[in-house]
């Protein structure tokens, strides 16, 4: 019974006898409480879930939810090997593009959602670790008009979850979803992990493939100088930019030293080293939400004419380690984060810093021409 039926009972009552009245309708305002806060509260849900929106859509299409557009590239499932632990990892490559002249579009990991037959969820990962090789999107990424944001996103699924079904949520308030019907579309990639095979040498494991990085890393800074430890992070980490401007296969006999090649290193390139420094940068305990933005100190920002003094030992050693060229990149970009974590540890370096200064002389040796040995 709501308000409004016992206001015309009591209108009724009170018109043949006004006393009796009020203590019927006192009487009956207590005993339909309970009722009337529950239609209250269903009439609030109602309206509530009225603003939704629900769709299918399909893979490999743009679709608009409110003010979201949103593709589907890909989605691959592998699995992930580490500490002796291997995980199913399903994999979606994700686009947004923000058609709205009118603001910033606010684009989150925690719009997406696996879903399995049985009719559990399963949210995407915030760690890097299970995107190796692939651009993380991030755990939130704001898109001005007109532009677009793409990325992977991971999923740790139980190995006999028969996932059915990929959703996107705009909000919480005001919700549209899209349900995307994946079953039949995941694709089957390599696994990962310290079971794949890394290099060419038959029956090695990413496991030992890491251990001779780190030996041929440890190697290397043991050939570099030890005065200046910010100098010493710069001349790394441009070497690692230089062997990712070397690989690039340009004739570099043909610009003048110091010459700047803008656009010469692929964006591929930059992406694989960015999957294998930033999870070490992660499990290292240093904020990586700069690298890449934050700029180095002016005494620190010059180019580092005298990294080809260094470049014949740095094949060498990852020559004799049984290392591929492609990975000479990492031994000198891990030696560089190295030197950072231990100017940290020695009070030598903030690692704000010592990042800034890392990231700085990739970029930089990645598009600079060398400089012939000696230096003149």
């Amino acid at each position: 019974m709501d308000e409004q039926t016992l206001l015309i009972l009591a209108i009724v009552i009170f018109c043949a006898s006004p006393f009796f009245a009020i203590l019927v309708l006192a009487l009956l305002v207590k005993i339909t409480k309970p009722l009337r806060k529950q239609l209250r509260a269903s009439k609030k849900f109602d309206s509530i879930k009225g603003d939704g929106d629900a769709k299918n859509a399909r893979l490999q299409e743009w679709v608009q939810v409110h003010e979201y557009n949103i593709y589907i590239h890909k989605v691959t499932e592998r699995l992930y090997t580490r500490n002796q632990k291997t995980e199913r990892i399903i994999s979606i490559e994700v686009e947004y593009k923000n058609q709205n002249a009118q603001g910033i579009l606010n684009c989150r990991r925690n719009q997406w959602h696996l879903l399995s037959q049985d009719g559990y969820s399963y949210e995407a990962e915030s760690s890097m670790v299970f995107n190796r090789n692939r651009t993380y999107f991030g755990s939130e990424r704001f898109v001005s008009p007109g532009r677009n944001a793409r990325g992977w996103f991971a999923f740790i699924v139980p190995g006999d979850a028969k996932i059915t079904t990929l959703q996107f949520m705009t909000a919480f308030l005001k919700t549209g979803i899209a349900d995307i019907d994946i079953e039949n579309a995941i694709e089957q990639d390599e696994p990962v992990g310290e079971s794949k095979t890394g290099n060419n040498n038959p029956g090695s494991t990413l496991q030992e493939e890491s251990a001779r990085i780190d030996k041929a890393t440890f190697e290397f800074m043991g050939i570099l100088p030890d005065k200046d430890i910010k100098r010493t992070i710069s001349l790394a980490a441009g070497l690692a930019g230089l062997k990712m401007l070397r690989a690039a296969n340009i004739d570099l006999g043909k610009h003048e030293p110091g010459h700047l090649l803008a656009g010469a290193v692929p964006k591929e390139t930059f992406d694989e080293l960015q999957s294998f420094i930033l999870p070490q940068v992660q499990l290292n305990g240093l904020d990586p939400s700069g690298m890449g933005k934050d700029q180095p100190p002016n005494e620190n920002k010059d180019y580092v004419a005298e990294i080809t003094q260094y470049e014949p030992g740095l094949d060498a050693i990852c020559r004799q380690k049984g290392l591929q060229e492609k990975q000479y990149t990492f031994v000198a970009a891990w030696a560089a984060l190295k030197l950072v974590l231990a100017g940290k540890k020695m009070g030598l370096v903030e690692p704000k810093v010592g990042l800034a200064i890392m990231m700085h002389h990739i970029v930089l040796g990645s598009k600079t021409v060398p400089f012939p040995q000696p230096i003149p």
